[in-house]
This record gives structure tokens, C-alpha cells and sequence, in this order.
């Protein structure tokens, strides 16, 4: 496969696994393994940026409850007192 300079090595590397055909289960087990993979990163990530801003399990817990919904773009309440 020629070499093409735009493409990451990620990219490159899947498209030489994407050349191969697959039986369904195997690439079932493909994609398990690369959301295996980023989740584990992620969860590594988490914990780092917990560590770094000594925050607890019970403060992450907590999030899991907040909810903090955006004013959509356009949809700014108008200024006022409200009357």
C-alpha cells in the first residue's frame, strides 16, 4: 500500500486491518477490543485529573446528579426583571 502523507498512523494502520474480510464475529471482537481500549484510557485520564484536583469519590458521585443545560444559541431570555 503506497504510502500517503495525510493520513495518521492510526489511519493507515486501520486501513491495512480494513483490507482484511472478517467473519462477523471476529470483527464483533475488533470492535469490543478497540472501545475496551479507549475506555480504559479514559477512565486512566479521569483518574489523573482527579489525582491532579484532589478531587473524591464523592465529589465525582455528585456530578453523576447535577445537570447544567445550556441556553441554546439564539434562544437567550430576554433582559429584564421579568415582569
Amino acid at each position: 500500500m503506497p504510502a500517503v502523507s495525510s493520513l495518521t498512523n492510526l489511519q493507515r494502520e486501520l486501513l491495512d486491518l480494513f483490507a482484511l474480510d472478517l467473519p462477523e464475529h471476529d470483527l464483533l471482537e475488533v470492535k469490543r477490543l478497540l472501545a475496551r481500549h479507549f475506555a480504559a484510557k479514559a477512565t486512566a485520564d479521569f483518574d489523573a485529573f482527579t489525582d491532579a484536583e484532589g478531587l473524591s469519590v464523592e465529589d465525582t458521585d455528585a456530578w453523576a446528579f447535577e445537570h447544567h443545560r445550556a441556553t441554546p444559541p439564539g434562544n437567550t431570555p430576554p433582559a429584564g426583571d421579568g415582569a
